[in-house]
């Protein structure tokens, strides 16, 4: 226990009670004592300061108890304050006892109202607070196991929601209840976001690959295709000379024309199959327009629109020799 002193002195009309605790060392003490002073002021009759009333109690024990508190609690809350991830403890009914500012910034409260709210008001702005983050906080109450959750956060930091891993643990009293929970907020939305483009790249690669067998097999059908279509077409231009001015000389030319056709699709086929180096050289553009209408002709016609195109002729004759539209 401390020792107690008082005593009283002259003082002033606004003067108010104060407390103040100093250090005070004697002459020729080794060590400095801890005194709380309380001074209040002393009225008369009439309401009027007549003196100043001072206790002094030497609390040596007690303040030397709170500075090895202090010093001990010092690396722990710098500990926390500088932790890249959130980290806070909680009383049962949501009330924070312990966070740390990377903690307050995935809460839509201010640091009072932490300390002070329940677990509406501490998750209400978590999206999904009421489906997940309460019913994990009963099962903890009840079995005393731990709950990682992935969930959604509103960061005030980035204000945007972000994408965490909520971790939630019990910590128990010396008799094995459950006194407090635990809580981890570890943000992924740049890890997930990664993930995410792996995925289209992965997608992107195998839509590729299928492409690519795609074009195999279409080179191959194609060069299969050339040889009797070559045959087609031959036979064809002699049967055309030889019923040349006869009745059947229109189903031939018929035949001629889807012949040629196939031929032109097979060789456009061939072309694009073909590995090579792109070149670069003049060309007709009313010609590559057809034969990208002659591609996709069955299609269009599939889905009840086949375009109607016309070939317009140039007046002029550099366009007559160049890509005339």
């Amino acid at each position: 226990m401390g020792e107690v002193g008082g005593g009283v002195c002259s003082g002033h009309d606004d003067w108010r009670a104060q407390r103040l605790i100093c250090s005070i060392r004697q002459p020729g003490a080794s060590h400095e004592k801890f005194v709380d002073f309380a001074m209040f002021p002393v009225r008369d009759a009439d309401g009027v300061v007549a003196q100043i009333g001072t206790i002094a109690l030497e609390i040596n024990e007690q303040y030397k108890a709170e500075q090895e508190s202090r010093d001990a609690e010092t690396p722990l809350r710098s500990f926390l304050d500088h932790a890249p991830i959130a980290m806070s403890m909680s009383h049962l009914d949501g009330r924070m006892l312990v966070f740390n500012q990377t903690a307050a910034t995935y809460y839509d409260s201010t640091a009072n109202g932490l300390l002070d709210g329940d677990q509406e008001g501490i998750y209400g702005a978590w999206p999904e607070h009421k489906t997940r983050i309460i019913p994990a906080v009963r099962e903890i109450l009840a079995n005393k196991t731990s709950r990682v959750i992935e969930t959604r956060a509103w960061s005030q930091h980035d204000m945007r929601f972000v994408e965490v891993l909520l971790s939630l643990f019990p910590i128990l009293d010396s008799r094995g209840d459950v006194s407090l929970i635990g809580s981890v907020v570890v943000d992924i939305t740049s890890l997930r976001d990664a993930q995410r483009e792996v995925q289209k790249t992965y997608e992107a690669l195998h839509q590729s690959e299928k492409l690519a067998a795609l074009g195999q097999l279409l080179a191959g059908v194609s060069h299969e295709l050339n040889n009797p279509l070559a045959a087609v077409i031959g036979q064809t231009s002699l049967l055309a000379e030889d019923l040349e001015g006869s009745a059947h000389a229109e189903r031939v030319s018929k035949i001629q024309r889807a012949a040629d056709r196939c031929a032109r699709i097979v060789q456009s086929f061939l072309a694009m199959a073909r590995q090579k180096a792109p070149e670069y050289q003049s060309v007709r553009m009313n010609d590559l327009v057809r034969q990208a209408l002659e591609l996709t002709e069955y299609q269009s016609r599939a889905e009840s629109s086949r375009p109607a195109y016309c070939r317009q002729r140039s007046r002029h004759s550099a366009r007559e020799k160049g890509t005339d539209l």
